[in-house]
């Protein structure tokens, strides 16, 4: 009897849960579809396309969205016309399935691409940066990575899935501009591979790539680029990181796990909120969000704070990665595509729980994420098996060809030397501070002055005159930057070839020279210390 009457009580408390739950989901339901008819068929200049109680609703979102990201109308409406723009090409509508994107280029590490097609995805990335009208397109995409966002797109399973649609959006703005660019990834596992510490020399963070890896970027193709905030864009590649430990790249173990242990099956396992993984280097609990944020201190700078991270060209070619070995994870957990991977989103509760609605990409939830709708196709990346993609000039197979395993990873090539353009030096007071050293760099900027101007992140981030002091030393500085040197090495015109350390030198200073961009004090920390370093 006694059982009865629980069963009895127990049922009747889910029918009440249930009836009580029952009017959230229809009205869930219709938000979302309101929504999704409001992008898909979005109209800058009106709305009476949409019923008046879903125009009242999707004003209140537009509303919702423009005051928590502080946008124009200009900057909302392009936003908008992007997810629309989305929502029509990738979006399957026969049959109500999801199959993965075919007959689309696939995106490969950058290394691997061909001149020319660097060249013009950077060149459309620049194209992107360039103000039109008074709005920058890619500052109003970078906007959207915010503080407000923050809670939404990290720390949680959403983590994978917004940023899917985060580099969806992004790469069909750069789309817009020339239709045959794609996104690249760089797979930093190829770098970590690097001998002893060699990483700082990485050819990556190059003139030819993605320009210098300290101090203010000065060269490649984003040289000079201005942050939203004020500011040029610096860098400190694998550099000290005050008080805490040297950062690290992405592990090639790390992804091999996901990608190849059969052991690991569920979503649970590779996200924060669900059960993780063992770290075989640490023995703690680990993920593969926890990984990405290895990356980001590494790079330092702006790339190490959360939310000014995306004014970083470099951030989309690392998410660009991680979503690949998301993917690796995927093909592994579904060879066949035949598994709607939204239901193996992980049940949680709060801003990442299943149907709550996704940050910034309106009638979407975080679920829809998972769904193969918006999955990419890659091409696998560089191994001495395929030719390190067809990249000799900036990644190499060790040992010179395959040996006992084909599959190991080619790895990044090193540089000895970097471009200094003219204009980086030439102003007669860069002039006067390089001719003076460190000593009049002590003397201007001081313990107390420097900690005064970039704070606590900067100097974790490796801009210390400790540092400076230990890079270049008086008699390294004098040799290096002396007037007589800097007349031979950097020409009025043009560029010169120096060494990798005069560039830092030269882009250091600069950086030095200018107040530090703004941050939001919300910074990524590592997980894991590369002793190397």
């Amino acid at each position: 009897m006694t059982s009865l009457l629980t069963l009895f009580v127990h049922a009747c408390i889910l029918i009440g849960v249930n009836s009580m739950l029952q009017p959230k989901r229809v009205k869930d339901t219709y938000e979302n579809s309101c929504l999704h008819n409001a992008v898909f068929n979005f109209n800058s200049s009106s709305t009476n396309y949409l019923e008046p109680k879903c125009q009242t609703l999707f004003m209140d979102k537009y509303t919702e969205m423009k005051n928590f990201l502080n946008y124009t109308d200009m900057q909302m409406n392009y936003l908008y016309s992007l997810e629309r723009a989305v929502l029509r090409k990738y979006e399957k509508k026969q049959n109500g399935r999801h199959k993965r994107q075919t007959g689309m280029m696939a995106r490969q590490e950058c290394r691997t691409l061909s001149d020319g097609a660097r060249g013009a995805l950077f060149g459309a990335i620049v194209d992107l940066k360039t103000p039109t009208g008074g709005m920058s397109r890619y500052d109003t995409i970078a906007g959207m990575h915010s503080f407000a966002a923050y809670r939404y797109a990290h720390l949680g399973p959403s983590f994978l899935g917004w940023h899917r649609e985060y580099l969806i959006m992004y790469e069909e703005a750069l789309q817009e501009i020339r239709s045959d660019v794609v996104l690249c990834y760089w797979d930093s596992t190829l770098d970590f591979l690097m001998p002893g510490s060699t990483q700082r020399f990485t050819v990556a963070f190059s003139a030819d790539l993605f320009g210098n890896g300290r101090g203010n970027v000065i060269n490649g193709a984003f040289a000079n680029w201005q942050l939203p905030g004020g500011g040029t864009l610096r860098r400190n590649i694998a550099g000290d990181r005050f008080p805490g430990p040297p950062p690290s790249l992405t592990r090639p173990g790390i992804v091999d796990l996901i990608a190849t242990d059969p052991s690991i099956t569920s979503h649970t396992q590779i996200v924060r909120g669900g059960t993780g993984f063992t770290d075989p280097d640490t023995g703690r609990v680990h993920t593969w969000e926890q990984e990405h944020d290895n990356t980001h201190v590494w790079v330092g700078e702006i790339m190490q704070d959360v939310v000014a991270a995306p004014g970083d060209p470099v951030f989309f070619f690392h998410h660009t990665f991680i979503d690949y070995g998301w993917e690796l994870f995927r093909q592994k957990i579904n060879p066949n595509g035949n598994i709607d991977l939204r239901n193996d989103y992980p049940n949680v509760g709060g801003f990442h729980a299943p149907d709550a609605p996704m940050f910034g990409f309106q009638g979407i939830t975080n679920r829809d994420g998972y769904s193969d709708e918006y999955t990419r196709m890659y091409a696998p990346h560089p191994t001495c098996s395929n030719g390190c993609g067809g990249s000799t000039q900036f990644l190499y197979c060790p040992d010179g060809g395959p040996m006992a395993n084909p599959n190991r990873r080619c790895i990044s090539r090193d540089i000895n030397s970097d471009l200094v353009p003219a204009a980086a030096v030439a102003p007669a007071a860069a002039m006067q501070a390089m001719a003076s050293g460190p000593e009049a760099t002590m003397a201007r900027f001081g313990p107390a002055a420097t900690m005064g101007m970039f704070g606590p992140a900067a100097t974790r981030a490796g801009f210390s005159p400790a540092a400076t002091m230990s890079m270049f030393g008086p008699a390294a500085s004098r040799a290096l930057f002396g007037p007589a040197a800097m007349t031979r090495a950097v020409p009025a015109v043009g560029s010169a070839r120096v060494s990798v350390e005069a560039t830092d030198a030269v882009a250091v200073r600069s950086a030095l020279s200018e107040p530090p961009p703004p941050v939001s004090g919300i910074s990524f920390e590592s997980s894991f210390s590369d002793s190397r370093l």
